[in-house]
């Protein structure tokens, strides 16, 4: 009887090890799919933000350009204004001279801070597109 004894637990323990090293062979090729799976998703994120990257910066370059454009535009129109202007009274010329560069000074600072502003908005939409994508695309469970 202690025979029998001993072979069924022989046996129950060679069935255990071999159960165990399945399921350890079971967590490597599933740790390994993980490791894909993320180097696969990491290599597109990647991917995506420097387009993204790419886009930003063409845009900030454009509006930067535009910017550069509208205060030479200015500056020329306010030379042209004050070449035209010709009063004998140097004082009464320097006085509107000095106002009309101050008025567009101002005008040059409002227009950058609208330009700044509408590209940080720009800027601010994209980011939150661009996460609202990576949770979709990593997190399709989760709605928010």
């Amino acid at each position: 009887m202690g025979l029998e004894i001993e072979h069924h637990l022989k046996k129950k323990v060679r069935k255990l090890e071999k159960r165990e090293i399945l399921l350890h062979n079971l967590v490597k090729i599933g740790i390994s799919k993980l490791r894909d799976f993320h180097t696969e998703h990491r290599v597109e994120i990647v991917g995506l933000l420097e387009q993204e990257k790419a886009q930003f910066k063409s845009m900030h370059d454009l509006i930067g350009e535009r910017v550069k454009q509208f205060v030479e535009k200015r500056l020329y129109a306010c030379d042209l204004l004050q070449t035209e202007v010709k009063v004998d009274d140097i004082e009464c010329r320097d006085v509107h001279i000095t106002m009309d560069s101050n008025s567009s000074a101002v005008l040059e600072q409002e227009e950058r801070h609208l330009l700044d502003r509408n590209l940080n908005v720009a800027l601010q939409k994209k980011i939150k597109e661009l996460q609202r994508n990576l949770r979709q695309k990593h997190c399709p469970w989760d709605e928010t």
